[in-house]
């Protein structure tokens, strides 16, 4: 849908602008620099994957809603959607990007297809649960063993890096920072299996590996995507205000307080204060750009973002083989000297050449190559008609 993929073509902006940090910039930091770096830490950093996690919970939310009219099966496609998505991760993970999303989402996925059937408030208790437990930085393991009243310090003792997996952590970033390509491929192997490894500590194990902060995003977005706030956003005009208001009336001076580190002394209310303002600001955005939809002429103002959009997962992979060109010694190199006002400047550049090549894309084929592989391969079979220029954007 055209209001979805506007909002999503706006989210992979802000993910190439999060992810094109200074990282370990060596330089002076320049006026421009601190204003970029005040203005990525307030308007950027971890608003966008927020964003992206919520319409992939509302994702699900629409997905029900068509195999209830087609009268068809949803759950084991759904599964097989999140192993093709996991598979797509550690491709990603290995290949490209250390930091990848993608497994993440995949395992909280799977778990999300247990509440469809769940009632609204169920699910949103759920997700308070969830991304409190988030914000506290605890594993399931540490809360399983909190509330079994027994031994917490060992669970955490066994949670903590060995020294053997320091080791392969301090052996990655020297490849990092000096490596060819095929020695970081090496490494980030080496690194994924040790940090894997180390999460999944008993009671919980695996359970482990799931992120509770996507896992309550995907139900508040499960949420969103039942009340159709992004199918019919000219039904929702009071909710959107209300977003609006929330999200920039409260969420950037929330913003502002974590970018300043206020509360710093107590970590607990300072991590559910970032939690809280992440989210409001990330609703925010959503509800902006979904009212302007309702607004004469501006959805063909806002068109222009629908390609980016379709091409979601297509562009964040590009972005960040993109990033890791750029920034790595196997590449260009450059991170040591990019500062954030530079850093910005490349993810306009950057960003406006992912327009560009999505528009062109979408007037050839229906979906992206990377959105294609994973059809294919949860479906069984491919599907790549080519569209009219009204059917594609």
């Amino acid at each position: 849908m055209v209001h979805i993929d506007i909002v999503r073509g706006f989210a992979v902006f802000g993910l190439l602008w999060s992810n094109l940090n200074a990282g370990f910039f060596q330089g002076q930091l320049s006026s421009p620099d601190v204003v970029a770096h005040w203005a990525s830490t307030v308007f950027s950093g971890g608003k966008f994957w927020t964003l992206f996690s919520l319409l992939f919970g509302a994702t699900l939310a629409m997905q029900m809603e068509r195999a209830d009219v087609a009268q068809e099966p949803l759950a084991n496609r759904w599964l097989r959607r999140m192993l093709v998505l996991f598979g797509i991760g550690w491709a990603h993970a290995l290949l490209v990007w250390p930091g990848d999303i993608l497994r993440s989402y995949a395992l909280a996925g799977t778990i999300l297809i247990l509440f469809r059937r769940l009632s609204n408030r169920v699910v949103l208790i759920a997700a308070v649960a969830m991304l409190s437990l988030g914000a506290s930085r605890q594993s399931f393991s540490e809360i399983a063993t909190r509330i079994a009243r027994v031994d917490v310090q060992a669970v955490q003792r066994r949670e903590q890096a060995s020294p053997e997996q320091e080791r392969v952590r301090r052996a990655y970033e020297d490849v990092y920072r000096n490596g060819s390509y095929l020695e970081n491929v090496r490494a980030r192997f080496r690194l994924q299996v040790s940090e894997w490894r180390r999460r999944a500590s008993p009671p919980a194990g695996p359970l482990n590996w799931i992120d509770p902060s996507v896992l309550g995003l995907f139900l508040l977005g499960l949420v969103i995507g039942r009340a159709k706030m992004l199918q019919r956003p000219s039904e929702h005009h009071r909710a959107l205000i209300v977003a609006i208001v929330a999200g920039f009336g409260v969420g950037i001076p929330l913003n502002v307080a974590v970018a300043v580190r206020l509360w710093v002394s107590h970590q607990g209310l300072f991590s559910m204060v970032h939690v809280l303002a992440r989210l409001l600001l990330a609703l925010g955005y959503i509800g902006g750009l979904l009212w302007l939809t309702t607004r004469p002429e501006w959805p063909r103002r806002l068109r222009w973002l629908a390609p980016v959009g379709r091409l979601g997962l297509t562009n964040y992979i590009a972005q960040t083989a993109f990033v890791t060109f750029v920034k790595q010694h196997w590449g260009l190199g450059l991170e040591p000297v990019l500062g954030w006002f530079a850093c910005f400047a490349l993810a306009i550049a950057f960003y406006v050449a992912q327009i560009a090549v999505s528009h062109w894309w979408v007037r050839h084929f229906t979906l992206g190559p990377v959105e294609w592989l994973w059809r294919r391969f949860t479906n069984g079979a491919p599907r790549h008609p080519r569209p009219s220029l009204a059917q594609a954007t």
